[in-house]
């Protein structure tokens, strides 16, 4: 964030404010989505933390929760 040691720079300026903002959102956005992807990568949660997380839910073979009435529910 060198544009805050930038002489330039002024905190009451809205244009540059918004810059940064949007810029801030950005990489928010980009690392959360990096994030995202090493999560999918590693696979679901293990049977003994889903099991912790929801006590007396049916777990399939994955240890992904079964839905009511057996059946699997697919997002996508």
């Amino acid at each position: 964030m060198t544009k805050f040691d930038d002489p330039k720079y002024n905190d009451e300026d809205a244009k540059g404010k918004t810059e940064l903002v949007d810029l801030m959102q950005k990489v928010v956005s980009l690392l959360g989505n990096f994030a995202d992807l090493q999560m999918q990568e590693l696979g679901p949660p293990p049977k003994e933390i889903m099991s912790e997380l929801a006590p007396g839910m049916e777990l399939d073979s994955d240890g992904l929760p079964v839905a009511p009435g057996g059946e699997q529910c697919n997002v996508m």
